[in-house]
């Protein structure tokens, strides 16, 4: 899937209430790598294709991950 169609799919599910944000920056990134680490103790690279829609309380911290990336396809 590529980074506009998961977009496209990102906005979908913020707009049904699926998701909080559907953006993510540095911090958030950081944090959602360190979740991936740990749950699946690869090393693979990430980048925003892995976590394009992220559900968050803040803007700083990641809760959890809704991705397109097949590593992490069962990940709530």
């Amino acid at each position: 899937m590529g980074i506009e169609e998961a977009i496209s799919w990102g906005i979908t599910f913020f707009e049904q209430n699926f998701a909080k944000i559907i953006f993510t920056n540095e911090k958030i990134l950081a944090s959602a790598w360190e979740i991936f680490q740990k749950d699946t103790g690869e090393r693979k690279p990430m980048n925003l294709t892995d976590c394009v829609v992220v559900e968050c309380k803040s803007l700083l911290k990641c809760d959890e991950i809704l991705t397109f990336d097949e590593r992490l396809k069962n990940y709530h």
